[in-house]
């Protein structure tokens, strides 16, 4: 038991006690949400840059850079089926 939970990184405890596996579980979920909430946060600040940038261009840079990205927006919703 002791191996299995090392591996899982779990107390043994976690085995056998329901306030410990809610506990844990507990901790596992909040992990797990802070992580999605950070890629979120870096997805968001990739949309920001590219915004940023692109306030800096020629209105004909402009264009051409919402040309591209249209391009590239319906090709990814083709590939996932969705246009």
């Amino acid at each position: 038991m002791q191996a299995l939970a090392g591996f899982f990184g779990v107390p043994v405890s976690y085995f056998f006690d329901d306030e410990v596996t809610d506990r844990v579980d507990e901790q596992l979920k909040s992990l797990q949400d802070e992580q999605t909430r950070l890629n979120e946060l870096a997805a968001g600040s990739d949309a920001q840059l590219m915004a940023m940038r692109a306030g800096e261009l020629s209105p004909d840079r402009r264009r051409l850079v919402m040309e591209l990205l249209d391009v590239v927006y319906r090709q990814e919703q083709a590939e996932r089926g969705e246009g």
